[in-house]
């Protein structure tokens, strides 16, 4: 039996403290944003967004008590233009976008008198793929990939100034291949016909933002690329100072291994740590390993005839169809749960405690996409599709989600008149200590996660989430913010 989300932390007392959110802005916009919404300023600066519909970019700048005090329009724009970065300074607030038509990469950069410039910065080349932009604290990177021989494209950008350009030859000899497998699988807007997720982690993630099998973080002045199989990860070292790459390959394996045809691996990159899973579906092992050293720090082996040690609560399935509030199911047995991880894909998330502990999730995430008679029939796809769509803002800004167009690309399981989109996720959380991951039997603390739903379960009766909207980190405080399209107003939520 399913039930909604706020009757389940009751019913079940996962011991959660009571949270409390406050509604700190709301505010009307020009056009209504029928595409996307990005936050664009960086921590330390007032607030700024980003919103785009078919005919212009409408970006609002607010003041310290986040009252809208004046907004920039940018139209006419180019539709097949997408936003994949910004940076911003005392001088300008630059906006990245490129061409998915043209492979055009420019910039659009306003300034405090109120003029925006358009800026051509460079086209991709014969063979060259662009995959995405980060920001790092004072520069832009975009990154593009050479199909034939491997090569790492960095172009250093401040604001519209080349500042570098480098080439990384990478020795993974794959990683062209990898980046374009199932590409339009993945929870984030592939840019070209290949694709990465990038993990910001100034944010909490959830099992929609990691169960994809290739990742990329910014850990200082260094790119992380991690891809995951079965039993291994392969790991690429981008250093931007010493302008250098390296490669390392992780294997892992199973007591009970018996065939790898079920196994699946995925893997995350928490701050020092490297948390990889490996599952067939009969044995779950999860691996805590220092990324410092690359030594492992613990191992810790769930099985599906046993109870589960390092389990923190029940057993959860949430699902969701075409962005409905997540109904929510307790999995009683750990055979059951690993039912439920079998032609699901794997995923683990991390976050640190106020006391220095670490808080995982692990379990699965499962996409199936019903078609209309026209488009044919419903197809199950483990690699399914989470939170996303566009979800470009990298470094000092955040990303956001909108409704999206490709029939095989389905933020957060928004459906159409022509397909829809179940999404369940099926996990246990974990509490861990933080230096040797010995288990704790300490109640849980929630997460951003947990209250973003049950403000979802009290605000929207109607059962479905909002479609445009972004997470985000500002000041030290995590905020939710959603266009309501009843009232016509954008909400900014304070958690």
């Amino acid at each position: 039996m399913k039930v909604r989300v706020a009757c389940f932390y009751i019913l079940f007392c996962l011991e959660l403290k009571m949270y409390a959110q406050t509604q700190v802005a709301n505010f009307t916009l020009r056009n209504k944003p029928d595409d996307f919404v990005y936050k664009v300023s960086s921590e330390d600066r007032p607030l700024k967004f980003l919103f785009q519909n078919e005919s212009e970019y409408e970006i609002s700048c607010l003041d310290s008590s986040l009252k809208v005090v004046y907004t920039y329009i940018c139209s006419p724009i180019d539709k097949q233009d997408r936003f994949t970065t910004s940076f911003e300074t005392d001088s300008a607030l630059s906006l990245y976008m490129i061409n998915v038509k043209s492979g055009d990469y420019t910039v659009l950069t306003t300034f405090p008198d109120s003029t925006v410039r358009k800026k051509k910065l460079f086209q991709e080349k014969d063979k060259e793929h662009f995959l995405k932009a980060v920001t790092l604290k004072d520069r832009v990177c975009a990154l593009s990939v050479d199909q034939g021989n491997n090569n790492l494209y960095v172009r250093t950008y401040w604001h519209g100034t080349l500042v570098s350009m480098d080439t990384f030859k990478v020795e993974y000899p794959n990683f062209f291949a990898a980046l374009q497998a199932e590409v339009n699988s993945l929870n984030q807007e592939p840019f070209s016909d290949i694709g990465i997720t990038y993990i910001n982690e100034e944010l909490e993630q959830d099992l929609s933002s990691l169960y994809t099998d290739r990742k990329l973080y910014v850990k200082d002045d260094k790119l992380v690329f991690t891809f995951d199989e079965a039993n291994t990860s392969h790991l690429i070292f981008i250093d931007l100072t010493k302008r250098k790459s390296y490669y390392k390959k992780f294997s892992f394996k199973l007591e009970l291994e018996t065939s790898a045809l079920g196994h699946k691996g995925n893997s995350y990159l928490f701050g020092d740590y490297f948390f990889r899973i490996t599952c067939d579906g009969h044995q779950l092992n999860l691996a805590v390993v220092d990324f410092r050293n690359f030594k492992l720090i613990r191992n810790h082996n769930v099985y599906d005839n046993k109870p589960i040690d390092i389990k923190n609560g029940p057993i959860i399935s949430e699902e969701s169809t075409n962005g409905s509030v997540p109904s929510v199911e307790i999995i009683k047995t750990t055979d059951k749960y690993f039912k439920k991880m079998r032609g699901s894909d794997l995923g683990v998330t991390a976050r640190e405690l106020s006391d220095g502990n670490y808080e995982l999730m692990i379990g699965s995430h499962h996409t199936e996409v019903r078609t209309s008679p026209v488009m044919g029939p419903s197809v199950g796809m483990g690699m399914g599709m989470g939170i996303g769509m566009g979800m470009g803002g990298f470094g000092m800004s955040t990303g956001g989600y909108g409704m999206g167009t490709d029939p095989f690309y389905y933020p957060y399981g928004m459906g159409s008149r022509n397909y829809s989109v179940t999404i369940e996720k099926t996990y246990f959380h974990s509490l861990l200590t933080d230096k040797e991951f010995a288990h704790l039997g300490l109640p849980l603390e929630n997460s951003f996660h947990d209250k973003k739903k049950l403000f979802w379960d009290k605000n929207f009766r109607s059962g479905r989430v909002p479609e445009i909207g972004t997470d985000f980190r500002w000041r030290g405080k995590l905020y939710y913010s959603y266009w309501d399209k009843k009232l016509a107003r954008f909400n900014i939520v304070q958690f």
